[in-house]
């Protein structure tokens, strides 16, 4: 998605691979994602489920997780998505899930292979 800002609700987000972004990549935009399962996804890059971009904000202030800030910011420390993901682990931001997203070269299951924010 590149400049808007879009509702991606509701959605099997699957086996899907891009450079950056796997699954959804967001460019100078702010989305509201929420209630998506977003798994098996990759990114030969970098962001298997979610890539976001420097200019965009990943979710407005009123749909962010306690902890998020308001501002574009990283997941904070002591979430679960941030730590390095196992295979078959589930992890849920903001009621997403994740699981099976892989990202770099080779793929893995690395810091960031759900979201990554550039």
């Amino acid at each position: 998605m590149d400049n808007g800002n879009p509702t991606i609700s509701d959605n099997n987000i699957e086996d899907n691979t891009a450079n950056y972004g796997g699954g959804i990549h967001v460019d100078d935009c702010s989305p509201t994602i929420t209630n998506n399962a977003i798994t098996g996804n990759s990114a030969n890059l970098i962001g298997g489920g979610i890539f976001v971009s420097a200019s965009s904000n990943l979710l407005p202030v009123d749909a962010r997780p306690i902890g998020w800030g308001t501002l574009r910011q990283n997941i904070p420390i002591g979430v679960m998505v941030t730590l390095i993901p196992a295979e078959d682990v589930e992890y849920t931001i903001a009621g997403n899930t994740f699981l099976g997203n892989e990202h770099g070269a080779p793929l893995g299951y690395t810091e960031g292979a759900h979201v990554y924010f550039f």
